[in-house]
């Protein structure tokens, strides 16, 4: 009698066990992927900033290039 009652708490005891570690398992699994989706947002922002600032970047080199050009044709034109 006294075995099958220890028994019992024990069977008792590995169910709670067994029913934390799903709890534990589950709620990691739910962050991770939480994490992950957010990550996922945020990089999906910064490629679209980054095309911003590469298109941004190229207009600038061409305003640059633009202005060299016209001191060159200015310069040219004082030379003649």
């Amino acid at each position: 009698m006294k075995l099958q009652r220890e028994k019992r708490i024990r069977l008792r005891h590995a169910a709670r066990l067994n029913k934390l570690v799903f709890g534990v398992a589950l709620l990691w699994l739910v962050t991770s992927v939480l994490l992950l989706v957010i990550s996922g947002i945020g990089s999906t922002r910064s490629d679209h900033n980054d095309r911003q600032n590469d298109r941004t970047r190229k207009d600038a080199h061409q305003q640059l290039f633009a202005l060299v050009d016209n001191h060159a044709a200015a310069r040219a034109s004082f030379k003649s």
